[in-house]
């Protein structure tokens, strides 16, 4: 989700009768997701959208994200890195990011 805040609550008001088994949400709306849907996985998304962000921003995400209840983690590629062939850096980014969950996951 990218909408507002306003339009993220909107959206909970409006799916309360559906039946998801997780929600994937930007790490900083883990906490409205897990207050608005009890029994219902928070999934955070890392480094969204194109993974090529500075390393320790991705990596705050994922440590606000674990920090406020997500139940998952998908993190996102650096896509220019990948498409590069720079898989030393993929690989590495993805190995510290991993690293910050500690035992979570």
């Amino acid at each position: 989700m990218l909408d507002p805040e306003g339009d993220i609550e909107a959206f909970f008001r409006r799916s309360k009768s559906d039946d998801f088994a997780a929600i994937c949400v930007l790490p900083e709306h883990v906490k409205m997701t897990r207050s608005n849907y009890a029994g219902v996985l928070a999934c955070a998304a890392g480094g969204f959208p194109n993974g090529d962000g500075p390393l320790h921003e991705r990596i705050s995400e994922v440590k606000k994200a674990i920090a406020d209840g997500a139940d998952e983690i998908d993190i996102v590629l650096d896509f220019d890195a990948l498409m590069d062939g720079d898989r030393n850096k993929v690989a590495t980014d993805l190995a510290q990011m991993r690293q910050a969950c500690g035992t979570k996951f």
